[in-house]
Formats: C-alpha cells, sequence, structure tokens
C-alpha cells in the first residue's frame, strides 16, 4: 500500500480546487490516490467511475478545470498546467513529484525512490519539459541543482 502527503490547506488555499464541481473534487482525490509514484495515472475512466460512484465524467473538462487558476493580484482567470494527457494513454500531475518529494527549499534530491520516478518520466518523454517548464527542480548526486526557466 503506497502512502502520500496531502496538502490539507488544498480545501482553504486553492481557489482552482474550491472551484471544481464536488464530483471533480473527488476525481482529483481518486487520481492523486491512483496513480504510480512519479504522479502517472493510467488513464481509466470506466475504473474510475466504478471505483468512485461517478455516474457521468468528462475527463476533458475535468482537466480543463482543474488546470483554471486566479491570478492573486487581478482576480482574472489564468490557465497553469496542473494536469496534462500523455500519450493518449496517460494523465501527468505535473507536480506530484515536487509536492511528494521535495525539500523546504523546493528541490527534489535523488535517491531511489526519486530516480525511479523520474526515469518513469523519461519513459514517457515528458522528464525535459518537467524540468524546462519549473514542474520539477532535481539535485543530482554530484549536488548540482537542475531547474528549468
Amino acid at each position: 500500500m503506497s502512502k502520500r502527503f496531502t496538502d490539507t490547506e488544498i480545501w482553504k488555499e486553492q481557489a482552482w480546487f474550491n472551484e471544481l464541481p464536488p464530483l471533480y473534487k473527488l476525481a482529483w482525490m481518486y487520481v492523486t490516490d491512483s496513480c504510480d509514484h512519479a504522479g502517472i495515472w493510467k488513464i481509466d475512466v470506466v475504473q474510475l467511475k466504478k471505483d468512485t460512484g461517478i455516474d457521468t465524467f468528462d475527463l476533458r473538462d475535468f482537466i480543463e478545470k482543474c488546470n483554471l487558476d486566479y491570478d492573486r493580484f487581478t482576480g482574472e482567470k489564468i490557465t497553469k498546467e496542473r494536469v496534462k494527457i500523455v500519450d493518449n494513454k496517460w494523465l501527468w500531475l505535473t507536480g506530484f513529484i515536487q509536492f511528494q518529494y521535495g525539500n523546504k527549499e523546493g528541490v527534489v534530491r535523488e535517491n531511489n525512490i526519486t530516480k525511479s520516478a523520474t526515469d518513469i518520466l523519461k519513459s514517457l518523454s515528458i522528464s525535459d519539459e518537467g524540468i524546462n517548464k519549473g514542474f520539477l527542480t532535481l539535485e543530482k548526486g554530484s549536488g548540482r541543482v537542475v531547474k528549468g526557466t
């Protein structure tokens, strides 16, 4: 059984999450609990519906709503890439590794678990994107920090 950190402030501090319909909040929790240790969930809407009791589910609408956010200064709607479809088979929770394994400085130190997770991203050809878009900041064994711009 995998154990995960959860953001207890998501219910109060995350405007994007508060704006989700209740069934999408449930789906978000389901996906974050069901994904692998790299934040990759094999898309299976039938299983999601069966496990959660959700009757109808539109994956593309779910992604669009999860990626909606609000500028804290202006209140205007903005888009974030929290969730992405990869190869029409996988759902990538882009901030998962950073959230689960990052230290207080926001750096993910290389160890067996994080190397395995980043190897999964490499196998899906999304590792560089994760670094370049700032989803992931890694500290390699040499202590060298690798992050995007």
